[in-house]
């Protein structure tokens, strides 16, 4: 199974380097569960966990209001079991802005019968990997 959810986010992280953040309803259990990584939780200035596709949808509008532009980009997809470890890199512009901002995050992805039932984000790889019961 896990070759499966590993495909799975292959698809999902495509999307998203093409600026589609809505592509995660088409792989999300209803009940999915989101945790943004402490420096996000910070910037967000709202809970750390979210739950089900709407909070996670409605926290993603505010996210990107910010933002003239916003994708995602995965470095990596590393397996275990039913989780998947992705290195990955935000980036973002505002309007009329010619530089990128980039930061680098680490997503643990847990799935289930090819659905995801949660993200939980880290600022540390290491951190990430561990809580997947992996050590770099």
């Amino acid at each position: 199974m896990s070759r499966e959810h590993v495909e799975a986010l292959r698809w999902l992280y495509g999307e998203w380097a093409k600026g589609n953040l809505w592509a995660l309803r088409e792989i999300a259990d209803p009940d999915i569960e989101g945790e943004w990584s402490d420096r996000a939780a910070s910037l967000t200035g709202g809970p750390r966990v979210y739950r089900g596709l709407e909070e996670i949808g409605t926290t993603t509008l505010e996210w990107l209001d910010a933002w003239d532009s916003y994708w995602m980009t995965a470095d990596d997809f590393i397996e275990s079991g039913d989780e998947v470890v992705v290195p990955m890199q935000l980036h973002a512009q505002t309007a009329g802005v010619d530089t990128v901002i980039e930061q680098t995050l680490t997503a643990v992805w847990t799935l289930h019968n090819g659905r995801v039932r949660r993200v939980r984000y880290y600022d540390d790889q290491a951190e990430a990997l561990e809580a997947a019961g992996l050590s770099e």
